[in-house]
């Protein structure tokens, strides 16, 4: 853990501190080692919540960019009185995850039933090269989509554009490349995408996704207009700011 209570007070793990978890209020130790950073310990050899991973320096990365205050936030379910710490808690009460291990289908429901309003923050590092950007896509607000069907080819290899005829049919062979299609909306950020050795337990989140790669942007998972998966890139820079300051 990056925090615990010293004195009631949550604070950052220094040597020869001694404090609670916030979580079950049993003792933990500072661990401040010249290898591993600096992190607080249960004395125990038991962790109060299984749902807890080793922190990495991606961990911590990400939550540096958060206030203190809005860390390691213990959520309790109000009706058994469970408890789990959530990495981020926004001031909205939506929970950020961020998860850098592999993680089961019935853990992710788990968490997302328990927390409800959350967004996952996955690690991508590991995965980096078997994800591949391919064409861009129009943008939703596009009034051209309105009449138009987009759709991979025949091939699988190619997206692909149909125009839609007055009388609600598909012209036969009227097909447009999609780049040529994208011209005149280079505001777009959905691209298809293709996932080699997909981790398929991610196809079990209901909740919003996102994949850090480690470069400037996330990929949010998602469908194209109900149609075929893509993803939709943000800066990290506004997913953070539009954290920090969630609309009205």
């Amino acid at each position: 853990m990056k925090y615990a209570l010293v004195n009631g007070v949550k604070t950052a793990p220094s040597p020869n501190l001694i404090g609670v978890c916030s979580c079950c209020k049993q003792p933990v130790i500072a661990k401040c080692g010249i290898i591993k950073v600096w992190h607080w310990a249960h004395a125990s050899l038991n962790n109060c919540d299984n749902w807890w991973e080793s922190e990495t320096d991606w961990h911590r990365e990400w939550k540096s960019h958060f206030p203190v205050e809005n860390q390691e936030i213990v959520h309790t379910d109000p009706f058994n009185g469970e408890k789990h710490i959530a990495d981020i808690k926004l001031v909205n009460g939506i929970v950020i995850e961020f998860q850098n291990s592999p993680i089961k289908p019935e853990e992710i429901s788990s968490r997302e039933r328990f927390y409800n309003t959350m967004i996952w923050v996955i690690n991508g590092k590991g995965f980096e090269h078997h994800f591949t950007i391919k064409h861009k896509l129009p943008s939703h607000k596009s009034t051209t989509v309105k009449n138009c069907r987009i759709h991979y080819n025949k091939y699988g290899n190619k997206i692909e554009i149909c125009d839609v005829l007055k009388n609600g049919r598909y012209h036969e062979y009227s097909l447009l490349h999609i780049q040529e299609f994208l011209d005149n909306y280079d505001d777009s950020r959905m691209y298809s995408y293709q996932w080699n050795y997909e981790r398929k337990s991610w196809r079990y989140a209901k909740k919003i996704k996102l994949i850090d790669f480690g470069n400037d942007y996330l990929y949010q998972l998602m469908h194209y207009n109900d149609s075929f998966e893509c993803v939709k890139l943000w800066s990290k820079r506004e997913f953070i700011e539009r954290a920090l300051n969630p609309r009205k």
